[in-house]
């Protein structure tokens, strides 16, 4: 037997052996896998992820692609992944060519389309040299806020200068090197930064910095003054993993349970202390007493600053957000997650419902709720070969399956999963690239190209 067929031989065997007693997202039990010269070709992937770009809603790829087993060896599997990431570039290259992210500012500002059909202007620019692993990305939220009377959507001339001094301010940072990316409120007449549209626009603004390879993907910030530290509060706790750290800026409302979900994200929040308004003063304390007892619960995890500015109301010194957000990485794959599955808007009736599709290694996207207002706590954690999923209703009802990606992991070994307090999944599993193909195009993040994954039954 020659090389090349001891080759194959071997990593046929190690294929069969990650498969013994595998339950997969399809369900079956020890399914039959497609050989290697039958896999899905890079044009049916390629097709696959385009029709996904821009899409709220992120259809699953072809089932047979769970079935294209990858040899356990974690050459192979760093390989495979590469070669999906890839085929992810090439499906975004006319994305890319008209997103409008580039270091210099534009003279016309882009504008982009939501999901909605509303549009969206913004100015991307950096400042300072690029670094070798690329720009950190801050989003710059304005001030200003909800104009119903306004007739135009970009009607508001608070909303516009606003705008203007949020473009004023990102520019005089001392932050350098960065990219800012500074939008324009796309609809006066409904001024919220957290409606579900808008979670889209931070989305894309992420793929789209990373994939042009002026971003350093690991290194995604926002925050927000007034109306836009309002979108932080909520955008924060709502897509965390996506955020290196997150800041809020003289604005502070009532603390929810979605806060929770900041376990793994850095926290920062500046108030007036005589900013009296909507009882930002007030809430400011309560968002300090929440995150130090969770701190405090939960030793490592939590990290937060809450300022409050002794002898100001609303206008306060911005200037020591940007800086403190620069010194915090992210950590994309934490080996303990906590997350509120919840509506961005439960308080908004007029407002499009949005309940997150992912968030970390889990997909929510086969989860139920009942209403609105449903609310589930949802906490994972990783140890070695092992998860452990709790789960507790806080309101409402969910049904239906959380997705478990699986990655850093040793396949040679059994995967057990325990899921409130039972063991509802121990075997062999094996690396596909449907699992990797998935998770690239829900998250459109490399440091999370997963190369497994299971179905858990609430």
């Amino acid at each position: 037997m020659n090389l090349l067929s001891k080759t194959r031989l071997l990593t046929a065997l190690l294929i069969l052996q990650a498969t013994i007693g595998c339950t997969g997202e399809s369900g079956g039990r020890d399914p039959q896998l497609i050989p290697e010269d039958r896999f899905t070709t890079d044009a049916v992937v390629t097709d696959y992820f385009t029709k996904q770009l821009d899409r709220m809603t992120i259809e699953m790829p072809p089932e047979q692609m769970s079935r294209e087993a990858i040899s356990v060896q974690t050459s192979t599997i760093e390989r495979a992944k590469q070669q999906i990431w890839t085929l992810w570039k090439e499906a975004n290259q006319a994305r890319l060519a008209t997103c409008g992210i580039s270091e210099v500012t534009p003279i016309d500002k882009p504008v982009w389309t939501l999901p909605n059909g509303d549009k969206m202007k913004f100015a991307p620019f950096a400042k300072g040299t690029k670094p070798a692993g690329g720009y950190p990305m801050i989003i710059h939220l304005h001030g200003g806020g909800k104009y119903p009377d306004t007739p135009i959507p970009w009607g508001s001339e608070v909303n516009e200068n606003e705008w203007f001094q949020s473009l004023r301010l990102s520019a005089d940072y001392k932050d350098a090197p960065c990219l800012c990316f500074v939008p324009r409120m796309p609809d006066d007449r409904k001024g919220r930064w957290y409606h579900m549209p808008l979670t889209f626009v931070y989305r894309r603004a992420y793929q789209l910095g990373v994939l042009s390879g002026l971003v350093d993907p690991d290194r995604f910030y926002i925050t927000g003054i007034s109306e836009g530290g309002y979108g932080t509060v909520r955008v924060g706790p709502f897509m965390p993993d996506y955020f290196a750290a997150v800041g809020c800026l003289a604005a502070a409302a009532k603390p929810t349970d979605a806060l929770r979900g900041l376990r793994n994200t850095p926290f920062r929040m500046e108030v007036g202390e005589d900013d009296t308004m909507y009882g930002r003063n007030v809430y400011v304390r309560l968002w300090q007493d929440r995150l130090n007892e969770l701190a405090t619960q939960n030793s490592g995890s939590y990290p937060h600053e809450v300022i409050i500015q002794k002898g100001r109301g609303h206008y306060i010194n911005y200037y020591g957000m940007t800086p403190w957000l620069l010194t915090h990485k992210r950590n994309a794959r934490p080996d303990h997650v906590t997350y509120v599955y919840h509506s961005i808007v439960p308080d908004e009736p007029d407002a499009m419902e949005a309940f997150s599709a992912g968030v970390y290694c889990l997909d929510l996207r086969a989860l139920r709720p009942d209403s609105k207002d449903t609310r589930l706590s949802i906490d994972l954690v990783k140890k070695e070969n092992t998860y452990t999923l709790t789960t507790e209703p806080l309101s409402g009802k969910v049904t239906g399956k959380i997705g478990l990606y699986i990655n850093d992991v040793d396949y040679t070994n059994p995967i057990t999963v325990l899921y409130n307090g039972k063991t509802v999944f121990r075997g062999k599993l094996f690396p596909n690239r449907g699992a990797m193909v998935d998770a690239v195009a829900l998250f459109g993040d490399p440091r999370r190209i997963f190369s497994s994954k299971l179905a858990i039954d609430l």
